[in-house]
């Protein structure tokens, strides 16, 4: 109980570190900027799309089943690393035969893509139990990340170096947490191909849902920024980083819950912790969505300025796109213990035929209530709509 009070209260801190860091970077750079450095993090967040974090799910599922920790891990590594090098060059050799020039600050986003190719190493250490150590490393990374994050609010101006202060913690974190899985198992670095070939199979459905679900609110994004002011593509994107931040809650408490449902999977056992996951599902999505409304609400305009004033609607559409993001974290979970991979793949398709019919329909006029309502369509018809259809699946939410 103690462990799982101070998983939960690193994932906070978290939390609530990049909360006070945008914050103070909304305030201090206007929606103006602030939307032009979120226009550039989104480009890297599509480049990272390519790092396949879909696989990342089957992790823990994999080396459950495996002695061979070493070759799962560096299997996992080669799967996400390869996609990103080739996705990433082709970017830069596009931009640089278009003649428009390198965005520096795109260039300062790098290490978060890079960080994504790293980012199953925290399942790693969870399975391992390697509670302790998840908590030291996170805390020492985020002080001396914040320490950096000061100097620059007193010192520099540059939005460039406000984005390299993002994304050098973001590597940092996933870096050290590998460091840390590799000296508890040990690593060859040697390709293991029938490794290779068992997650490329079971995990293929889940990249392809994976790249879908990453570039759709990358694209929305980009789309607001084409069809409305910078001032509201600030808006929307400082909502999405709340919505982000709530998530965490979501990744982590399914993912404490995930080595039971694992080890239990085939046993009676399994349909009583089953039940369990999902109760707690309900209760901390509702208790997520809650806050996310009154944080819009009452408190955004007060603590981010004037520039983000939320309407009563918008609102609503932000607490729901959380709740339905939260239902979809938790049975996308067991979908993978389940081992119903390909059912991943066709919600994710299902949900992206709805999400298209939004954006055709608002094509016109993409501004922040259109973009929420075409994300909040995805969401509910991924995590509600699809999932209710088949016997298997709606086991998973009722």
């Amino acid at each position: 109980m103690k462990i799982s009070f101070l998983l939960m209260l690193e994932r906070y801190v978290k939390v609530a570190s990049g909360a006070v860091y945008v914050l103070f970077l909304a305030r201090y750079l206007g929606p103006e900027d602030y939307g032009a450095y979120s226009a550039g993090l989104a480009v890297a967040g599509l480049l990272g799309v390519f790092a396949l974090a879909g696989v990342d799910g089957l992790f823990q599922k994999k080396i459950s089943i495996s002695k061979e920790k070493s070759d799962i891990f560096f299997s996992f590594f080669l799967i996400k690393l390869v996609p990103v090098l080739v996705t990433t060059s082709f970017y830069f050799l596009y931009v640089l035969y278009s003649g428009e020039g390198v965005d520096l600050l795109i260039v300062c986003f790098l290490p978060f893509t890079i960080s994504l190719v790293l980012s199953f190493s925290y399942q790693g250490l969870l399975y391992e139990e390697k509670y302790k150590e998840i908590i030291k490393i996170s805390f020492s990374i985020i002080a001396i990340s914040n320490i950096f994050r000061v100097f620059l609010f007193f010192f520099s101006e540059k939005i460039e170096l406000y984005a390299l202060a993002y994304s050098m913690e973001a590597l940092l974190l996933t870096v050290v947490y590998s460091v840390v899985f590799i000296r508890q198992v040990g690593i060859v670095c040697t390709p293991n191909y029938t490794v290779l070939k068992s997650i490329f199979k079971d995990g293929f459905p889940l990249i392809i849902s994976t790249l879908i679900i990453g570039s759709v609110s990358k694209v929305t994004l980009l789309k607001v920024e084409q069809s409305s002011s910078l001032e509201v593509v600030g808006q929307f994107a400082l909502s999405m980083r709340v919505v982000e931040a709530a998530l965490l809650l979501a990744v982590a408490s399914s993912m404490i819950g995930l080595k039971a449902l694992l080890s239990n999977y085939g046993t009676d056992k399994y349909f009583s912790q089953k039940r369990l996951y999902i109760r707690n599902m309900y209760a901390l999505s509702f208790f997520s969505m809650l806050l996310t409304f009154i944080f819009f609400f009452f408190i955004s305009s007060f603590i981010f300025g004037t520039g983000y004033v939320y309407s009563y609607k918008n609102c609503l559409l932000i607490s729901f796109l959380v709740f339905f993001n939260f239902i979809a974290i938790y049975n996308g979970r067991l979908l993978v213990v389940e081992e119903l991979y390909k059912f991943a793949f066709f919600r994710s398709l299902f949900s992206l035929v709805f999400f298209f019919i939004f954006v055709v329909y608002f094509n016109e006029s993409f501004n922040l209530e259109e973009a929420l309502l075409a994300l909040l369509a995805f969401w509910f018809s991924s995590s509600f709509i699809f999932m209710s259809i088949f016997k298997k699946t709606r086991r998973m939410f009722f």
